[in-house]
């Protein structure tokens, strides 16, 4: 077993320079899951806004569409996560691209560990105003009234609001709280807990229990990685490029 964890890749992030650098690192991530995974599971906001209208995606993430596509085809288990900037995820991935998707928290089995999997957004009992705004921002009537919206001002003004979702980060998000909330998580008799959202790569372990935040995409470069015995957090590096599998299936 290779089951691999990434989130927070927020590509497509509207006016990073370092975005194309992100971008390319990413498809060669999944490169190597090609060649040696079994599982991979989105934690959240791997775009840095996502919204499916009826018609429409938007054309900056069709690389890595493509992508997921062929690992679906070559037998890869997909499972996707909804985070905070991920405001619907419709029909699209499961129905084109045979992947799993969740709005909830994700409860797994891999190998003989119990598996917690979730975005993170919300865990900080002290960010009432943000759970208040998820509820809005979810809801199947503000759904609809996005749509009214032709695909290029609502995808410009949600690129606004993603920007505005970072910087205030810093200062509501806390490495402590994300961890107690894993070992609240332990004691429901999980073994591994798997969060994101921080953007601060975190591993804790208790009692044999472990509990890592994958990190991002935008300056860690990080990944959880469970080799069907043990939950480990790496860090991607132009090395690993030896487990690159064989070349991609048109």
């Amino acid at each position: 077993m290779n089951a691999y964890f990434v989130s927070d890749a927020h590509i497509g992030s509207a006016g990073s320079a370092s975005d194309c650098l992100r971008t390319r690192e990413f498809l060669r991530f999944l490169q190597t899951v090609a060649g040696v995974g079994t599982h991979l599971f989105i934690v959240g906001d791997l775009f840095d806004f996502w919204f499916e209208y009826r018609h429409v995606i938007p054309r900056y993430p069709f690389q890595i569409l493509s992508r997921l596509g062929a690992l679906s085809r070559k037998g890869i288990e997909i499972h996707y996560i909804a985070g905070n900037h991920d405001f619907a995820l419709g029909n699209f991935f499961s129905r084109e691209l045979n992947v799993m998707t969740h709005v909830d928290p994700v409860e797994r089995k891999l190998g003989s560990k119990r598996f917690y999997i979730a975005h993170g957004d919300g865990v900080n009992p002290k960010d009432k105003g943000y759970r208040f705004i998820r509820k809005i921002v979810r809801h199947p009537l503000s759904n609809r009234l996005f749509r009214i919206l032709h695909p290029d001002l609502g995808i410009a003004f949600a690129h606004s609001l993603s920007r505005l979702s970072r910087n205030c980060r810093s200062v509501k998000d806390r490495d402590a709280i994300y961890a107690e909330y894993a070992q609240f998580r332990f004691s429901e008799g999980f073994d591994c807990v798997v969060l994101g959202h921080t953007h601060r790569p975190q591993c804790v372990e208790v009692d044999g229990k472990i509990y890592i935040n994958t990190g991002d995409w935008m300056e860690s470069f990080t990944y959880g990685h469970f080799d069907g015995d043990r939950l480990t957090l790496r860090k991607w590096n132009t090395e690993e490029t030896s487990l690159q599998g064989p070349q991609w299936e048109s």
